[in-house]
Protein backbone atom coordinates (compact mmCIF):
# COMPACT_ATOMS: atom_id res chain seq x y z
CA UNK A 1 0.00 0.00 0.00
CA UNK A 2 1.47 3.35 -1.00
CA UNK A 3 2.10 6.12 1.50
CA UNK A 4 -0.94 8.35 1.73
CA UNK A 5 -3.22 5.72 0.22
CA UNK A 6 -6.08 3.97 2.00
CA UNK A 7 -6.53 1.14 -0.47
CA UNK A 8 -4.60 -1.45 -2.43
CA UNK A 9 -5.55 -4.21 -4.83
CA UNK A 10 -3.52 -7.08 -6.25
CA UNK A 11 -4.65 -9.52 -8.91
CA UNK A 12 -3.29 -12.84 -10.09
CA UNK A 13 -4.40 -14.81 -13.13
CA UNK A 14 -3.67 -18.52 -12.81
CA UNK A 15 -3.68 -21.41 -15.25
CA UNK A 16 -3.78 -24.87 -13.71
CA UNK A 17 -6.27 -27.59 -14.62
CA UNK A 18 -8.61 -24.61 -14.99
CA UNK A 19 -8.12 -20.87 -15.38
CA UNK A 20 -9.09 -18.65 -12.48
CA UNK A 21 -8.44 -15.18 -11.10
CA UNK A 22 -7.62 -14.24 -7.51
CA UNK A 23 -8.01 -10.66 -6.26
CA UNK A 24 -7.00 -9.37 -2.83
CA UNK A 25 -8.25 -6.00 -1.61
CA UNK A 26 -7.02 -4.16 1.47
CA UNK A 27 -8.73 -1.09 2.91
CA UNK A 28 -7.32 0.59 6.01
CA UNK A 29 -10.83 1.08 7.38
CA UNK A 30 -12.13 -2.41 6.55
CA UNK A 31 -10.99 -6.00 6.75
CA UNK A 32 -9.05 -7.60 3.93
CA UNK A 33 -11.15 -9.38 1.31
CA UNK A 34 -10.21 -11.98 -1.26
CA UNK A 35 -12.12 -12.99 -4.35
CA UNK A 36 -11.97 -15.94 -6.69
CA UNK A 37 -13.42 -15.23 -10.12
CA UNK A 38 -15.34 -12.28 -8.68
CA UNK A 39 -16.80 -14.18 -5.72
CA UNK A 40 -15.71 -13.09 -2.23
CA UNK A 41 -14.51 -15.88 0.04
CA UNK A 42 -16.69 -16.27 3.12
CA UNK A 43 -13.54 -17.26 5.03
CA UNK A 44 -9.92 -16.59 4.09
CA UNK A 45 -9.16 -20.16 5.15
CA UNK A 46 -11.15 -21.35 2.10
CA UNK A 47 -8.31 -20.05 -0.09
CA UNK A 48 -5.50 -21.89 1.70
CA UNK A 49 -4.07 -24.68 -0.44
CA UNK A 50 -5.54 -23.51 -3.73
CA UNK A 51 -2.17 -22.14 -4.87
CA UNK A 52 0.58 -24.06 -3.03
CA UNK A 53 3.52 -21.78 -2.22
CA UNK A 54 7.06 -22.19 -0.92
CA UNK A 55 8.82 -18.96 -0.01
CA UNK A 56 12.51 -18.53 0.78
CA UNK A 57 13.37 -15.18 2.37
CA UNK A 58 16.04 -13.63 4.66
CA UNK A 59 13.75 -13.87 7.68
CA UNK A 60 13.78 -17.68 7.42
CA UNK A 61 16.91 -17.60 9.58
CA UNK A 62 14.55 -16.70 12.43
CA UNK A 63 13.30 -20.30 12.34
CA UNK A 64 16.59 -21.25 14.00
CA UNK A 65 17.00 -18.44 16.51
CA UNK A 66 13.48 -17.39 17.49
CA UNK A 67 10.99 -19.18 19.73
CA UNK A 68 8.89 -22.22 18.90
CA UNK A 69 5.94 -20.26 17.46
CA UNK A 70 7.74 -19.63 14.15
CA UNK A 71 8.58 -23.31 13.72
CA UNK A 72 5.00 -24.29 14.57
CA UNK A 73 3.76 -21.78 12.01
CA UNK A 74 6.04 -23.36 9.42
CA UNK A 75 4.67 -26.86 9.92
CA UNK A 76 1.09 -25.58 10.25
CA UNK A 77 1.48 -23.67 6.99
CA UNK A 78 2.80 -26.79 5.27
CA UNK A 79 0.06 -29.14 6.46
CA UNK A 80 -2.74 -26.59 5.97
CA UNK A 81 -1.86 -26.35 2.27
CA UNK A 82 -2.48 -30.08 1.80
CA UNK A 83 -5.16 -30.83 4.41
CA UNK A 84 -8.22 -28.58 4.80
CA UNK A 85 -9.44 -30.65 7.77
CA UNK A 86 -6.18 -29.95 9.59
CA UNK A 87 -6.61 -26.22 9.06
CA UNK A 88 -10.18 -26.32 10.34
CA UNK A 89 -9.18 -28.35 13.40
CA UNK A 90 -6.34 -25.92 14.10
CA UNK A 91 -8.63 -22.89 13.82
CA UNK A 92 -11.13 -24.48 16.21
CA UNK A 93 -8.38 -25.43 18.67
CA UNK A 94 -6.99 -21.89 18.69
CA UNK A 95 -10.49 -20.46 19.15
CA UNK A 96 -11.22 -22.62 22.20
CA UNK A 97 -7.71 -22.04 23.57
CA UNK A 98 -8.34 -18.29 23.38
CA UNK A 99 -11.63 -18.73 25.23
CA UNK A 100 -10.03 -20.88 27.95
CA UNK A 101 -7.17 -18.42 28.40
CA UNK A 102 -9.56 -15.46 28.62
CA UNK A 103 -11.55 -17.25 31.31
CA UNK A 104 -8.41 -18.14 33.31
CA UNK A 105 -7.03 -14.61 33.00
CA UNK A 106 -10.21 -13.05 34.38
CA UNK A 107 -10.49 -15.56 37.22
CA UNK A 108 -10.20 -13.72 40.54
CA UNK A 109 -9.16 -16.71 42.65
CA UNK A 110 -8.38 -20.36 41.79
CA UNK A 111 -11.10 -21.66 44.13
CA UNK A 112 -13.67 -19.67 42.13
CA UNK A 113 -13.04 -21.96 39.15
CA UNK A 114 -16.21 -23.22 37.49
CA UNK A 115 -15.39 -26.93 37.14
CA UNK A 116 -18.18 -27.62 34.66
CA UNK A 117 -17.06 -24.79 32.38
CA UNK A 118 -13.36 -25.66 32.51
CA UNK A 119 -14.20 -29.26 31.65
CA UNK A 120 -16.07 -28.06 28.56
CA UNK A 121 -13.03 -26.07 27.48
CA UNK A 122 -10.79 -29.07 28.15
CA UNK A 123 -12.99 -31.41 26.12
CA UNK A 124 -12.96 -29.00 23.17
CA UNK A 125 -9.15 -28.74 23.20
CA UNK A 126 -8.69 -32.51 23.51
CA UNK A 127 -11.12 -33.17 20.68
CA UNK A 128 -9.26 -30.98 18.17
CA UNK A 129 -5.73 -31.71 19.41
CA UNK A 130 -5.97 -35.42 18.62
CA UNK A 131 -6.15 -35.00 14.84
CA UNK A 132 -3.59 -32.18 14.82
CA UNK A 133 -0.94 -34.22 16.66
CA UNK A 134 -1.42 -37.25 14.42
CA UNK A 135 -1.08 -35.20 11.25
CA UNK A 136 1.95 -33.36 12.60
CA UNK A 137 3.65 -36.68 13.36
CA UNK A 138 2.94 -38.03 9.88
CA UNK A 139 3.93 -34.93 7.91
CA UNK A 140 7.00 -34.11 10.00
CA UNK A 141 8.29 -37.65 9.40
CA UNK A 142 7.71 -37.21 5.67
CA UNK A 143 9.31 -33.77 5.76
CA UNK A 144 12.30 -35.19 7.63
CA UNK A 145 12.88 -37.86 4.99
CA UNK A 146 12.83 -35.30 2.16
CA UNK A 147 14.94 -32.92 4.22
CA UNK A 148 17.77 -35.37 4.75
CA UNK A 149 18.03 -36.03 1.01
CA UNK A 150 18.01 -32.31 0.21
CA UNK A 151 20.59 -31.51 2.88
CA UNK A 152 22.91 -34.18 1.50
CA UNK A 153 22.66 -32.58 -1.96
CA UNK A 154 23.36 -29.07 -0.65
CA UNK A 155 26.13 -29.95 1.82
CA UNK A 156 27.81 -32.55 -0.34
CA UNK A 157 27.06 -35.36 2.11
CA UNK A 158 29.71 -34.34 4.61
CA UNK A 159 27.44 -34.35 7.69
CA UNK A 160 24.11 -35.58 9.04
CA UNK A 161 21.28 -33.17 9.87
CA UNK A 162 17.79 -33.94 11.11
CA UNK A 163 14.42 -32.71 12.36
CA UNK A 164 12.63 -33.97 15.46
CA UNK A 165 9.04 -33.36 16.55
CA UNK A 166 8.70 -32.28 20.17
CA UNK A 167 5.30 -32.53 21.84
CA UNK A 168 4.13 -33.40 25.32
CA UNK A 169 1.27 -35.40 23.82
CA UNK A 170 3.29 -38.24 22.31
CA UNK A 171 3.15 -40.41 25.42
CA UNK A 172 0.67 -38.61 27.70
CA UNK A 173 -3.10 -38.15 27.60
CA UNK A 174 -3.99 -34.49 26.99
CA UNK A 175 -6.98 -34.62 29.33
CA UNK A 176 -4.73 -35.83 32.17
CA UNK A 177 -2.24 -33.04 31.45
CA UNK A 178 -4.93 -30.36 31.59
CA UNK A 179 -6.26 -31.68 34.89
CA UNK A 180 -2.77 -31.99 36.40
CA UNK A 181 -1.92 -28.40 35.40
CA UNK A 182 -5.28 -26.90 36.36
CA UNK A 183 -4.07 -25.10 39.48
CA UNK A 184 -0.93 -23.88 37.71
CA UNK A 185 -3.04 -22.57 34.81
CA UNK A 186 -5.28 -20.67 37.22
CA UNK A 187 -2.27 -18.96 38.75
CA UNK A 188 -0.65 -18.16 35.40
CA UNK A 189 -3.92 -17.12 33.79
CA UNK A 190 -3.24 -19.20 30.67
CA UNK A 191 -3.09 -22.77 29.38
CA UNK A 192 0.48 -23.87 30.04
CA UNK A 193 0.52 -27.16 28.10
CA UNK A 194 -0.86 -28.40 24.81
CA UNK A 195 -0.16 -28.58 21.09
CA UNK A 196 0.25 -24.79 21.10
CA UNK A 197 3.61 -25.45 22.78
CA UNK A 198 4.85 -28.04 20.25
CA UNK A 199 8.20 -27.49 18.58
CA UNK A 200 10.55 -28.69 15.86
CA UNK A 201 14.07 -29.54 16.99
CA UNK A 202 16.77 -28.81 14.40
CA UNK A 203 19.89 -30.94 14.79
CA UNK A 204 23.24 -31.41 13.11
CA UNK A 205 25.35 -34.43 14.01
CA UNK A 206 22.86 -35.09 16.82
CA UNK A 207 23.37 -31.69 18.46
CA UNK A 208 21.44 -28.41 18.44
CA UNK A 209 21.83 -26.54 15.17
CA UNK A 210 21.41 -23.22 16.99
CA UNK A 211 24.25 -23.99 19.40
CA UNK A 212 26.87 -25.63 17.21
CA UNK A 213 25.91 -24.99 13.59
CA UNK A 214 28.19 -22.73 11.58
CA UNK A 215 26.66 -19.95 9.50
CA UNK A 216 27.07 -22.04 6.38
CA UNK A 217 25.48 -25.09 7.99
CA UNK A 218 22.52 -23.04 9.20
CA UNK A 219 21.96 -21.56 5.75
CA UNK A 220 22.17 -24.99 4.14
CA UNK A 221 19.74 -26.33 6.75
CA UNK A 222 17.10 -23.69 5.95
CA UNK A 223 17.44 -24.22 2.20
CA UNK A 224 17.05 -27.98 2.62
CA UNK A 225 14.03 -27.41 4.88
CA UNK A 226 12.29 -25.31 2.23
CA UNK A 227 13.10 -27.78 -0.54
CA UNK A 228 11.66 -30.53 1.67
CA UNK A 229 8.53 -28.42 2.13
CA UNK A 230 8.25 -28.18 -1.66
CA UNK A 231 8.60 -31.96 -1.98
CA UNK A 232 5.89 -32.57 0.62
CA UNK A 233 3.48 -30.20 -1.12
CA UNK A 234 4.26 -31.68 -4.53
CA UNK A 235 3.52 -35.17 -3.23
CA UNK A 236 0.07 -34.22 -1.91
CA UNK A 237 -1.33 -31.63 -4.33
CA UNK A 238 -2.22 -31.88 -8.00
CA UNK A 239 -0.82 -28.47 -8.98
CA UNK A 240 2.90 -27.67 -8.98
CA UNK A 241 3.85 -25.36 -6.08
CA UNK A 242 5.16 -21.89 -6.92
CA UNK A 243 8.57 -21.00 -5.47
CA UNK A 244 9.26 -17.44 -4.31
CA UNK A 245 12.87 -16.39 -3.59
CA UNK A 246 12.84 -12.99 -1.93
CA UNK A 247 16.10 -11.02 -1.80
CA UNK A 248 18.14 -14.17 -1.25
CA UNK A 249 21.50 -12.40 -1.59
CA UNK A 250 20.79 -10.68 1.73
CA UNK A 251 21.65 -13.82 3.70
CA UNK A 252 23.28 -16.12 1.13
CA UNK A 253 26.67 -15.75 -0.51
CA UNK A 254 27.01 -15.90 -4.30
CA UNK A 255 28.17 -19.54 -4.28
CA UNK A 256 25.23 -20.71 -2.17
CA UNK A 257 22.74 -18.80 -4.32
CA UNK A 258 24.21 -20.39 -7.44
CA UNK A 259 23.96 -23.83 -5.85
CA UNK A 260 20.34 -23.20 -4.86
CA UNK A 261 19.34 -22.05 -8.35
CA UNK A 262 21.19 -25.00 -9.87
CA UNK A 263 19.29 -27.32 -7.54
CA UNK A 264 15.95 -25.75 -8.44
CA UNK A 265 16.77 -26.09 -12.13
CA UNK A 266 18.07 -29.67 -11.94
CA UNK A 267 15.08 -30.96 -9.95
CA UNK A 268 12.55 -29.61 -12.48
CA UNK A 269 10.80 -27.25 -10.10
CA UNK A 270 7.82 -25.39 -11.49
CA UNK A 271 7.46 -21.64 -11.74
CA UNK A 272 10.05 -19.68 -9.74
CA UNK A 273 9.95 -15.95 -8.94
CA UNK A 274 13.12 -14.24 -7.71
CA UNK A 275 13.41 -10.67 -6.44
CA UNK A 276 16.73 -8.83 -6.40
CA UNK A 277 17.96 -5.26 -6.61
CA UNK A 278 20.66 -6.05 -9.16
CA UNK A 279 19.77 -7.80 -12.41
CA UNK A 280 23.36 -8.51 -13.44
CA UNK A 281 23.99 -10.47 -10.27
CA UNK A 282 21.33 -13.06 -11.07
CA UNK A 283 21.81 -12.69 -14.81
CA UNK A 284 25.39 -13.92 -14.55
CA UNK A 285 24.25 -17.02 -12.67
CA UNK A 286 21.50 -17.76 -15.20
CA UNK A 287 24.01 -17.28 -18.02
CA UNK A 288 26.49 -19.71 -16.46
CA UNK A 289 23.78 -22.33 -15.88
CA UNK A 290 22.03 -21.79 -19.23
CA UNK A 291 18.67 -21.05 -17.61
CA UNK A 292 15.79 -19.46 -19.55
CA UNK A 293 14.47 -16.43 -17.64
CA UNK A 294 12.21 -13.38 -17.90
CA UNK A 295 12.89 -10.01 -16.28
CA UNK A 296 10.35 -7.56 -14.90
CA UNK A 297 11.75 -4.14 -13.99
CA UNK A 298 9.77 -2.48 -11.22
CA UNK A 299 10.30 1.19 -10.37
CA UNK A 300 8.15 3.47 -8.20
CA UNK A 301 5.38 0.91 -8.12
CA UNK A 302 5.18 0.39 -11.88
CA UNK A 303 6.44 -2.35 -14.18
CA UNK A 304 8.51 -0.35 -16.63
CA UNK A 305 9.73 -3.09 -18.97
CA UNK A 306 9.42 -6.79 -19.50
CA UNK A 307 12.40 -8.38 -21.19
CA UNK A 308 13.02 -11.95 -22.15
CA UNK A 309 16.57 -13.14 -21.75
CA UNK A 310 17.77 -16.51 -23.04
CA UNK A 311 21.38 -17.47 -22.56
Amino acid sequence: MRFGSDFMRIQGDFVDHNQFQIVAKVNREKKKTMERDGNIYDKLSDHVGLIPIVMIAPKDQDLIYDGSSGRRNFIDNTISQIDQKYLNQLLHYNYHLKQRNAYLKNLERPHHLDQALIHIYNDKLVKHASYIVERRKEVIQELSDYFQKAYQEISGGTEIAGIQYKTILLDTDFQDILLANQEKDCILGRTSSGIHRDDLIFEIEGKSLRNIGSQGQQKSFILALKIAQYDVLSHHVTSTPIVLLDDIFDKLDHTRVRRLIQLLNDRSFGQVFITDTEQDRLGNIFSQLGIHSYYFHVKEGKVLTQKEKVE
